[in-house]
């Protein structure tokens, strides 16, 4: 009786040990409070960034003088309201989805990306990501969740403006979101993805960050998992953007700058070979984290509307 008091007592202990460390977790990887919300808003100041400043924040008050129509709503698949901002010119451009990172704003991550496309007389869908800005929720999945949240928006656009055309695209977290979406069942009027910076996989990013802190995320990898269960009820393996892209319906573009330190270009190299045939790559040389239109505007600006124009050749979009 009293060996069974004791291994009863240790399983306890251990059960409780998993839940703590996978609390503590999703508390790191998963949670956002928003409390910090202004800094979703203002550039990033991180030591790799600082040479940039003045032209981000150029960029950013740019962005920010542009006047958005309305903000719109919807209801995710689990009940939660989802915002955007609409900034609409008229019923014969293209719309394109913009979707930005981890714990960020749609004017900030796109602040060179809405007012490029923007001038350029598309209309933009600006939204904010489940647990960010104007949406419900505190919890972010890393895409597994965010990618159908994505698809309802197309939804919501192809019941609002008569299946007009689509163009997503994605920064970072935004940037894996849009490759998951790539393999859904999408409507024959969305024609292209372009993804900055995504990273592979959820693991793989927590991975990065927590190896750059000096954490062995292969250790912990068992609770991470078991963390995104409980807690934010996902299977991280659902957002595989290296799987996802095998499967897409249209083009992909990726982005990438090669001084990247939070996901490394290498994602990027990985996912573009998992199907070279429907997906291209611009790397671009000493860009950090997101800021490859801000290192070499002219190149992104470049490729960005050449691998357009090819869509556009296709007799698909009807760009002014």
């Amino acid at each position: 009786m009293v060996i069974l008091i004791i291994i009863l007592s240790i399983l306890a202990f251990l059960i409780l040990a998993i839940f703590v460390v996978s609390f503590v977790i999703y508390l790191r990887c998963f949670y956002n409070d928003r409390k910090n919300k202004p800094q979703a808003y203002a550039p990033i100041s991180k030591p790799d960034y600082l040479p940039y400043m003045d032209e981000m924040n150029a960029l950013l008050a740019e962005a920010k003088s542009i006047k958005y129509n309305e903000y719109v709503y919807i209801k995710s698949f689990d009940g939660k309201k989802l915002a955007a901002k609409l900034y609409f010119r008229d019923d014969s451009s293209p719309f394109i989805i913009e979707i930005h990172g981890y714990k960020g704003s749609g004017v900030r991550d796109f602040s060179g990306g809405l007012t490029e496309f923007y001038r350029r007389g598309y209309n933009v869908l600006l939204i904010d990501h489940r647990g960010h800005g104007e949406s419900d929720g505190k919890t972010i999945t890393f895409g597994v969740k965010e990618s159908k949240d994505i698809f309802l928006w197309i939804k919501y656009l192809n019941e609002r403006f008569n299946y007009p055309e689509i163009i997503l695209y994605g920064i970072s977290m935004g940037g894996n979101t849009v490759l998951n979406v790539s393999k859904m069942d999408l409507s024959a009027n969305v024609l292209a993805i372009i993804s900055d910076c995504p990273y592979s996989t959820p693991f793989d990013i927590i991975k990065s960050v927590a190896e750059s802190m000096g954490i062995n995320a292969k250790l912990l990898k068992p609770f991470i998992y078991i963390s995104a269960f409980l807690f934010a009820h996902v299977n991280l393996n659902n957002a595989n953007a290296l799987k996802a892209v095998k499967e897409t319906k249209v083009p992909i573009l990726l982005i990438h700058g090669t001084s990247d330190l939070l996901v490394p270009y290498q994602m990027s190299v990985e996912i573009q070979k998992s199907n070279p045939k429907d997906i291209d790559l611009l790397l671009v040389e000493k860009a950090p984290h997101g800021l490859s239109y801000v290192v070499d505007k002219e190149l992104v600006v470049s490729k960005l509307f050449n691998f357009l124009d090819n869509v556009k050749q296709k007799g698909f979009i009807n760009f002014k």
